[in-house]
């Protein structure tokens, strides 16, 4: 375990951002891979956060009751962001995510709308998963623009299963 500015670390991974700290603004430092459960839970301080591309994962509640941050912006190597992550982050207007998405063939489970209301337009599916949800991806804007879904050719089951959720779905 090591500290940097008041943040426990333990080799790649942040594991607490104190919720007493008071910065407005941090930039998660250049080789952590993970941001552990719970990391910035409850900081009603911190409006801004920055994430290198070295971070591949979110952990459960990690942001949870962060009601003061405004503005996240992801790893584009993020392949996780776990349940919860954001919760109770009342003030949260930007989360920016890559506009083009690969999920690689080591993801099993994508949740229902994980994410809906976001600027992603195309997903790149590498191999086939266990679960996707409904409404995976839903444009935000009037009438919002087409979406791109890529799958591996000998995934045919799989084109159907995602086609006969979204026609169940409602959208």
């Amino acid at each position: 375990y090591y500290i940097q500015d008041g943040v426990l670390f333990f080799n790649d991974v942040l594991v607490a951002y104190p919720e007493s700290k008071t910065d407005r603004e941090y930039a998660v430092p250049g080789g952590i891979r993970y941001i552990g459960e719970y990391a910035f839970m409850y900081n009603r301080s911190l409006e801004r956060v920055t994430m290198p591309d070295s971070v591949i994962k979110i952990g459960s509640s990690a942001f949870g009751g962060c009601t003061a941050l405004a503005d996240v912006q992801l790893s584009a190597n993020l392949q996780v962001i776990d349940s919860g992550a954001f919760w109770n982050c009342y003030a949260l207007e930007n989360i920016t995510l890559p506009m083009q998405l690969t999920i690689p063939a080591s993801v099993r489970y994508v949740g229902d709308e994980a994410f809906a209301l976001s600027p992603v337009l195309k997903v790149h599916f590498e191999g086939c998963v266990d679960y996707v949800g409904i409404c995976v991806i839903t444009p935000y804007g009037q009438g919002g623009p087409n979406i791109e879904v890529f799958v591996p050719s000998f995934e045919y089951a799989y084109v159907e299963q995602l086609q006969e959720k979204y026609e169940n779905s409602g959208v």
